[in-house]
């Protein structure tokens, strides 16, 4: 996942992502884009909330994470993240 801040610094960002059915996060398995571990995100469902904190204007960051196939899907799954 990749996402830009905009023209203005945040001081406490959070990343939501919604796994689709399908899909389960693997924990321990967050990374930020360098490799570096991340905390991990809170889980609630189907939904992960990464805490980024502080982001600078036009920051760009990656977050990588792995998830596992549960059955019942097939083809292309889309994940969403906000």
């Amino acid at each position: 996942l990749r996402f830009e801040n905009g023209s203005v610094p945040v001081r406490s960002a959070r990343l939501r992502v919604m796994l689709p059915e399908g899909l389960k996060y693997l924990p321990a398995s967050a990374r930020a884009g360098d490799g570096s571990t991340l905390a991990e995100p809170r889980i609630d469902g189907a939904q992960l909330t990464f805490t980024q904190g502080p982001v600078a204007a036009g920051e760009t960051r990656v977050i990588r994470l792995r998830t596992q196939a549960t059955g019942g899907r097939d083809g292309q799954i889309e994940i969403r993240a906000m």
